[in-house]
């Protein structure tokens, strides 16, 4: 659980999901009715290379609550493959799926698909990004999308497609916005730099635009992505090469200049994750800060005023729970919005006994109502620990 837009966790059929990868190599889906007693995982499939490389990026999901539908992606490097899949989660904790999992992407010779993204446009249909490494520099930053929204995977005509005019791109992040336009956010190193380009949702791409040349060589996951306004406008966070936070945001054809929320300098490690909450017409941002810093800290956006709020607010934390060794800083989830009033943030950390372990984190707005935790086993070595905090958001009323 590495890149923000992976999205790995949502809220749908009354349930707490959580997608995930266990220290050896096999991807993971697991939920939970009351955040305390939660479904032993269901196996998905194998993932990428080793152990230790399941950590970076290579299984995302994307829940659209319109359909009641979500969708998977996953790497494989024994088969070179990318495999996606379409199911609806159920009220029991099962998934019912479309179809069979579906090879959507494959590469050959000396090149591999890694690090993919998924997304649906707001007509229904999957998209999916990913890097292209062909065996020197960074890789590409491609795009494929599929003419069938069934579970059944049909590559569209003139896709894959290379979004990037440079190969030293990684993770690419999807946001569908209205129309079927689809925004293409994308990192570089070398120069460190985010860029974008926009599908205009009827079969043309627009330039790439540079967005931020101060980001940090940690790029592929160092900001997150949300549309808003129904899908009319987008906002793009991301922290600087010196650790501070900035905000962009997109509309009307065109991308904003960047604005700081954040002034005190975290560790260039830090990746922010955002969620946009139609309900109170906000954007909340969620970050970790050190290796060391038992907290989860928040900014929070107000649309209708276009300003952030104080930076650095503690928005979570667990002096005697939260193992003093997090994995990275940017091993952080969050819902893409809230969902029936309900929102999560979802991070990986170390515990004594050095495994992996996911903690989903929700609560009440503005303040932590209940830590509940339970204990998720994958099989008799590897161990996932699910922590809880709930957070409803409440819709604010207007005064008469």
């Amino acid at each position: 659980m590495v890149c923000p837009h992976d999205r790995l966790t949502f809220y749908a059929s009354g349930r707490y999901w959580v997608f995930l990868v266990d220290g050896y190599s096999e991807a993971w889906f697991t939920s939970s009715l009351d955040n305390s007693n939660w479904n032993s995982p269901t196996n998905i499939g194998a993932m990428y290379g080793t152990a230790a490389d399941t950590t970076s990026g290579n299984l995302a999901c994307w829940y659209d609550p319109t359909t009641n539908q979500v969708s998977y992606v996953r790497t494989d490097a024994s088969t070179q493959s990318i495999y996606y899949r379409l199911g609806t989660p159920n009220s029991d904790g099962s998934i019912t799926w479309a179809a069979a999992e579906q090879t959507a992407l494959h590469a050959t010779g000396n090149k591999y698909c890694w690090y993919p993204v998924i997304t649906v446009d707001s007509n229904g249909y999957p998209w999916i990004s990913y890097n292209y490494y062909t065996g020197s520099g960074g890789g590409d930053a491609y795009v494929s999308t599929s003419t069938t929204n069934n579970g059944v995977w049909t590559t569209a005509g003139g896709y894959p497609y290379k979004l990037s005019s440079g190969n030293n791109e990684y993770t690419c992040s999807l946001t569908p916005m209205a129309s079927g336009k689809i925004m293409a956010v994308y990192g570089t190193y070398s120069p460190d730099e985010i860029l974008a380009r926009i599908y205009d949702g009827s079969g043309t791409w627009g330039a790439e635009s540079t967005l931020a040349t101060d980001s940090p060589d940690n790029m592929e996951s160092s900001f997150s992505v949300v549309a808003y306004n129904s899908g009319t406008y987008c906002m793009l966070v991301y922290v600087t090469n010196e650790g501070t936070m900035k905000s962009l945001t997109y509309s009307g054809g065109s991308w904003s200049a960047a604005t700081s929320f954040s002034t005190d300098t975290q560790m260039p490690y830090t990746c922010p994750t955002t969620t946009y909450d139609p309900a109170n017409n906000k954007i909340y941002a969620f970050w970790l800060k050190d290796s060391h810093d038992p907290n989860i800290y928040s900014s929070t956006y107000d649309i209708g005023s276009g300003t952030w709020s104080a930076s650095d607010s503690v928005w979570y934390t667990d002096q005697v729970n939260f193992y003093a060794y997090v994995d990275y800083p940017n091993d952080i989830n969050s819902y893409y919005q809230t969902y029936n009033n309900v929102l999560a943030v979802a991070f990986m950390d170390t515990g004594a006994s050095q495994y992996y372990r996911i903690r989903s984190v929700y609560q009440t707005t503005p303040t932590p109502l209940m830590n509940m935790y339970s204990l998720v086993a994958l099989g008799a070595v590897v161990t996932v620990l699910i922590y809880l905090v709930v957070h409803f958001a409440r819709k604010t009323r207007k005064k008469r």
